[in-house]
């Protein structure tokens, strides 16, 4: 099956060039053995889970990779379960909840559960920059959510306004045909601090980089 018509119309760079050629195939398998979408949604939440448990509870570098392993094994299984939805014809209110709280697990519980794992060593300096993180990580997030849904109930006479920054130097600079951000947006965030930086044992560092930058990204939201 032709699997390209169900992605969304932009991915991120890590998304497209990485993550893309390893879930395209998983995605015709789940439609051809008639997966519910919903169920991928749920194997997702089960690795945010363990991904949360894996960096709160542990205390050597075998739980931080493991936490780390288990985001981005979450976050594949989140690129998932929306096409699949959209080539099995099964978009549903309650696929959307799951979206949005599964995205709010795994980002939010990766991080508290971090701050938690650091601030038990000692390292209190890193709850300052999990305020700030959260702060404008949140901000940025439901300004894409809102997207989504005006997306999702059809309203064109937002859509100049709801392409954001980004979206806007995109399409100033390069043709819509082109299938991935050419700029980094959250996934590349979120990708750093959550799964590059753990596997690096550098996660006190991974959320002091991810506060910094995160203003960036919801003043682009914003724009």
């Amino acid at each position: 099956m032709n699997v390209e018509k169900y992605l969304p119309k932009k991915r991120s760079l890590w998304t497209y060039f990485i993550l893309e050629p390893l879930y395209k195939p998983v995605i015709s398998f789940f439609v051809e053995a008639g997966w519910h979408p919903n169920t991928v949604s749920f194997i997702s939440l089960a690795f945010v889970v363990a991904s949360v448990a894996s960096f709160a509870l542990g205390e050597n570098y075998p739980s931080l990779f493991l936490g780390a392993i288990f985001f981005e094994l979450a976050y594949f299984f989140d690129c998932v379960d929306g096409p699949l939805a959209r080539a099995t014809g099964r978009l549903t209110r309650l696929g959307l909840g799951l979206e949005v709280a599964g995205d709010s697990l795994r980002n939010y519980g990766a991080l508290f559960a971090l701050t938690y794992r650091y601030v038990l060593s000692g390292q209190y300096w890193i709850f300052v920059f999990a305020i700030i993180f959260v702060t404008f990580y949140n901000g940025a997030m439901w300004v894409g959510y809102k997207r989504l849904i005006e997306k999702r109930d059809h309203k064109p006479e937002r859509h100049e306004e709801s392409l954001g920054f980004l979206g806007k130097v995109v399409q100033a600079f390069f043709d819509d045909s082109i299938p991935f951000w050419p700029l980094p947006i959250l996934i590349e965030l979120e990708t750093l601090v959550f799964f590059v930086f753990p596997l690096l044992n550098l996660g006190d560092l991974g959320v002091a980089v991810g506060a910094l930058l995160s203003p960036l990204f919801l003043i682009g939201a914003l724009i």
